[in-house]
């Protein structure tokens, strides 16, 4: 129904910012939370691979290139663990008491 229900869809960064994306309109889209994979997963995405550029192990310019292309074959091979602490240490906004 009209209006969608608070938490359904986000104005999601193709590029997060936390990877040096930007809020050009270019770089934003409508991005649901269901069905999966929805915007959760999709930012949980780009919080690991920020974590790997900034431990060195991933060049920016290539987590830029998958978050924009492929990012759920990146999240579909994070470890179920890192995901959880990803989870924890970020939580997910759509979630809170309104």
């Amino acid at each position: 129904g009209y209006p969608v229900p608070f938490g359904s869809y986000e104005v999601d960064h193709l590029i997060p910012l936390s990877l040096g994306g930007s809020n050009n309109i270019a770089n934003l889209w409508p991005k649901s939370a269901k069905p999966f994979p929805g915007f959760w997963e999709k930012n949980i995405t780009g919080n690991y691979l920020h974590q790997e550029v900034c431990a060195g192990r991933v060049a920016l310019s290539v987590a830029q290139e998958h978050m924009a292309k492929n990012w759920f074959l990146i999240y579909r091979n994070i470890d179920p663990k890192i995901i959880e602490e990803l989870k924890a240490k970020y939580l997910n906004w759509a979630d809170r008491n309104h």
